[in-house]
């Protein structure tokens, strides 16, 4: 039988425009301004998957208000830091890149290879780094741009240090802890994922010690105080705190808390207040510099003795593409876009978007569903599920003045982080059930990372269990 095309009608496609625009924040510090007369906010800015662009450092000059981009590579970085020298970093595997404040460019710093540094300050003006993947240690000098290697930490353990998701943790009063620190003869770093182990370097002899040793679901982050430096554990009976010396472990009541810093100056200015952000122990996944919908990021800052100022930093002359999709019992289309990672809703008949919010803990969000009026989703890293009331305000935002954002996993957040899959690197997608239940099909086991394998997770909304 002859096929007829002249019958078949033109395909009617419509273009409803780009919904989100601009690139995804990845980091912001308070350092030393470039012009040398007080403080900046250096804000990094970077694609993830299609690189439409250089990645960038913005720098915010807090006592002009001038907005000055600093450029780098196409390769991607992983995070940006500054150092007790008062300048900016960012670490991009093999390399270490530094801002240059007389040039405006980066200059490169050969280290060995090493994905997310770690550093703690030592008290003769050197730094202590450690990354992640290989638990290298370096001590660096940034006076005279010198590295000495210390070898790795730990014996036979895996390459990757410990990860607490994410890297750390953060305490009652807001100290953030982190896996490695130094005293005046000893580093500590926490490596491995099951178990973990706490380690001791010495720097003079460079005999290492195992000092605690913890499985799942027990985690455990350091403290770098000025007295010592101190692990705490958190175990399902409580929290545990030991004091550290060298080769020995004491057991303590509770963490001390952390002396009072003064507040330190530059060229006579002292260092100004910007929005506090969320306590956690990653600072790129949430700041006054993030990048909104509408491709412009809003930073506030407020000088000593003075009220809140704004500078507008405008990216949208990058626009974002779709991801991923999911459909609502309404008809209405659930949607996730790349660089800046934001949610939105589109409904096809109003054509009328309408933006939820940027995804919490920056999540590469990959499926979507909707089980008892709650959409649910889930994505990279660490495989999180994520759930959301429509009937409530979206509340997860930049860090703005006098305004509290609850953390994703805290009961007031919308969206709100119910689970995370046991060891599980990436979830593909979420599925609602008929017995009610929510399954994630994951990959690549945390224990590598990206080892072969994965699993079936699930999680159960009325009881709150989770399982793999």
């Amino acid at each position: 039988m002859a096929i007829r095309f002249d019958t078949v009608p033109d395909p009617l496609a419509k273009d409803f425009g780009t919904i989100v625009r601009g690139r995804s924040f990845w980091g912001e510090v308070l350092a030393h301004s470039t012009a040398g007369d007080g403080w900046s906010l250096f804000i990094l800015f970077r694609d993830h998957i299609v690189k439409r662009g250089r990645w960038s450092v913005h720098e915010v000059n807090l006592q002009t208000g001038v907005v000055t981009p600093h450029y780098g590579t196409e390769n991607e970085p992983s995070h940006i830091f500054s150092l007790p020298d008062g300048r900016v970093y960012v670490p991009m595997g093999p390399i270490i890149l530094r801002l240059n404040p007389d040039t405006g460019e980066f200059d490169e710093i050969q280290v060995p290879k090493g994905f997310y540094w770690y550093w703690r300050p030592a008290r003769d003006g050197t730094v202590f780094l450690c990354s992640t993947d290989a638990r290298q240690v370096l001590q660096f000098d940034p006076a005279a741009d010198t590295f000495v290697e210390l070898g790795q930490v730990g014996h036979g353990q895996g390459t990757m240090l410990a990860r607490m998701w994410e890297y750390g943790d953060v305490t009652a009063d807001g100290e953030i802890l982190t896996p490695i620190a130094v005293d005046d003869r000893y580093l500590y770093v926490v490596t491995g994922q099951l178990p973990r182990t706490l380690w001791s370097l010495d720097l003079e002899t460079r005999e290492q010690c195992m000092l605690l040793c913890i499985a799942d679901p027990d985690r455990m982050a350091l403290a770098q105080h000025e007295s010592a430096c101190y692990a705490l554990v958190h175990r399902p009976g409580g929290p545990e705190a030991y004091r550290l010396a060298g080769d020995t472990v004491e057991h303590i009541p509770s963490l001390p808390t952390r002396e009072v810093e003064p507040v330190p100056t530059v060229a006579g200015v002292p260092r100004p207040d910007i929005p506090e952000r969320l306590r956690m122990p990653v600072c790129d996944y949430q700041g006054t510099g993030m990048c909104e919908a509408n491709g412009k990021s809003t930073v506030y800052y407020r000088p000593q003795g003075e009220g809140w100022k704004t500078v507008i930093i405008d990216l949208s002359d990058y626009p974002t593409y779709l991801f991923k999709m999911g459909v609502t019992r309404d008809g209405r289309l659930v949607c996730s876009t790349e660089d800046p990672y934001t949610i939105f809703v589109f409904d096809p008949r109003s054509e009328k978007p309408e933006i939820l919010g940027p995804s919490p803990y920056y999540t590469h969000t990959y499926g979507f569903s909707e089980l008892n009026q709650k959409i649910y989703f889930t994505g990279y890293t660490g495989s999180p599920l994520f759930e959301y009331d429509p009937g409530k305000p979206w509340n997860h935002q930049p860090a703005r003045p006098d305004t509290h954002v609850p953390l994703p996993e805290e009961p007031e957040a919308n969206p709100r982080l119910v689970a995370r899959m046991p060891r599980m690197r990436r979830a593909y997608d979420v599925v609602a059930g008929s017995d009610g239940r929510l399954y994630l099909p994951c990959s690549a086991e945390m224990t590598g990372p990206l080892a072969s394998g994965g699993g079936l997770g699930w999680h159960e909304p009325s009881t709150g269990r989770t399982g793999m």
